[in-house]
């Protein structure tokens, strides 16, 4: 899958080169950070190993990355982010991209570690060049405890022999990747980081509103308990495994369609009985949701991949599997 970048990293002519991306006054901006000679040559090393090791490596005979889109898992493997799909692309994430256009007549100002304050960089980007134009770009997030501001108690030693006052804030740059930018495309290996962080999270909210009054005017489930039928996913929210699984119905076709009823998701239980589990129909004939656990099984009801194998051969959405256990 990722074989061009492999090239890339076994380049007899690999070189590096670092950004800081930083808010400015509200405004993301990016800064291209002077390496010396040594510290460039250990980066480079470092991410090189990483892209093997996470990216390069696991994915070795695959074809294509789960979509970020599909929202099912957050486990650490890389991800396709798809972000015209839900879209949503944040400013420090796009800078992966602006990298390829800098040049000569068209570079980023330097930082400067005289008047900046290192508290403002919010992610490190490392460009990663074979030197006949070929390249990867990798971003990793920056976290509070990573930065080390100076102060009046701060000393360390640069000769090994004798201590000395500390004159610059410093920063710890592990060589761990996020999220990278090849060959036009975004890719996420830390979707949870970016559910968190990166605003991933409220489109999943957002998503998961929509998929509401869909689920709802399908009338399959009883919603006679709720004040407000659109609440009755509401406490559902800390569950961030549910809510992805809801927001991924927000784009069924079959959903949004009506095609699902009473008759079919019986005929899928029959068919696939694992499915059933804490699926209960009550007295008005309708499916049960006035548990937490009743609600999740309704979700991967919808979500799982045998679905569309009962129901019209129609499906859902375009996952990967998905166990109902």
């Amino acid at each position: 899958m990722f074989t061009a970048i492999n090239s890339i990293l076994n380049s007899a002519n690999i070189s590096g080169e670092a950004y800081f991306v930083a808010e400015v006054q509200g405004q993301t901006k990016i800064f291209r950070v002077a390496l010396e000679p040594g510290a460039e040559q250990k980066l480079t090393l470092s991410f090189s190993q990483s892209l093997r090791r996470d990216v390069i490596n696991p994915n070795a005979g695959q074809n294509s990355m789960p979509l970020v889109s599909s929202l099912l898992t957050r486990d650490k493997q890389v991800h396709e982010y798809d972000h015209q799909v839900i879209n949503h692309l944040p400013p420090a994430l796009a800078k992966m991209a602006d990298v390829f256009n800098f040049g000569v007549n068209n570079s980023p100002p330097d930082f400067d570690f005289a008047q900046q304050n290192l508290s403002s960089v919010k992610g490190i980007i490392y460009y990663l060049c074979d030197g006949q134009g070929a390249g990867v770009v990798v971003y990793q997030h920056k976290y509070p405890i990573a930065l080390h501001k100076k102060t009046k108690l701060s000393y360390f030693s640069a000769n090994g022999r004798t201590l000395d006052e500390v004159n610059h804030d410093s920063i710890d740059i592990n060589g761990s990747v996020d999220f990278f930018y090849f060959n036009n495309t975004y890719y996420a290996l830390n979707i949870s980081l970016l559910e968190r962080v990166y605003g991933l999270e409220q489109v999943i909210n957002n998503l998961a509103a929509n998929a509401t009054p869909h689920i709802i005017a399908l009338n399959i489930v009883d919603v006679t308990k709720f004040q407000s039928p659109l609440d009755i996913f509401n406490d559902m929210h800390k569950n961030r495994n549910f809510m992805r699984r809801l927001a991924t119905t927000a784009n069924s076709p079959l959903i949004q369609n009506g095609t699902i009823n009473i008759a079919n998701i019986q005929t899928l239980i029959q068919k696939f009985p694992i499915l059933g589990r804490n699926i209960i129909f009550n007295q008005t004939g309708l499916i049960e949701l006035s548990s937490q656990k009743q609600k999740l099984y309704f979700i991967r009801l919808l979500n799982n991949e045998a679905s569309f194998t009962a129901l019209n051969q129609e499906p859902f959405l375009a996952v990967g599997k998905d166990s109902a256990a």
